[in-house]
Order: structure tokens, then sequence, then C-alpha cells
């Protein structure tokens, strides 16, 4: 799968028939994340300029 943020790609999966199902994704996002250190380090990197953007905003929206 390509790089799909977990939210992204747990709404991709569409309507869940319960809650476990739903927590089930969520975890199988979860572990593909950490798998790719690059991806988790590229996050992490991007923190200080989300907060930026966030300050920049006065905690409106922001593309983020």
């Amino acid at each position: 799968m390509g790089k799909l943020v977990t939210k992204v790609r747990v709404a991709k999966d569409g309507l869940y028939a319960n809650e476990e199902d739903l927590w089930l994704s969520i975890n199988d996002s979860w572990i593909e994340m950490r798998e790719d250190l690059q991806y988790a380090q590229n996050l992490i990197d991007s923190i200080p300029r989300r907060l930026q953007e966030i300050i920049h905003a006065n905690g409106s929206y922001t593309k983020y």
C-alpha cells in the first residue's frame, strides 16, 4: 500500500460492521506506519512546521 495517513487509510476501508473491526483497521495501519521508519521520521520532522502553521492560523484550521 502507498503512503496513506492512518485516518485516510482507515476511512478508505469504508464502513465497519462494529467497533472491533474499526480498531483492527486502525491497528493494521499503525503497524504499517511503524514498519516504515523513514515515513515515521518524516512525520516527526514535520512537527515544528505543523506547529508553526497552527500558530500562524491562531489555532484555527490548517492544511494539516
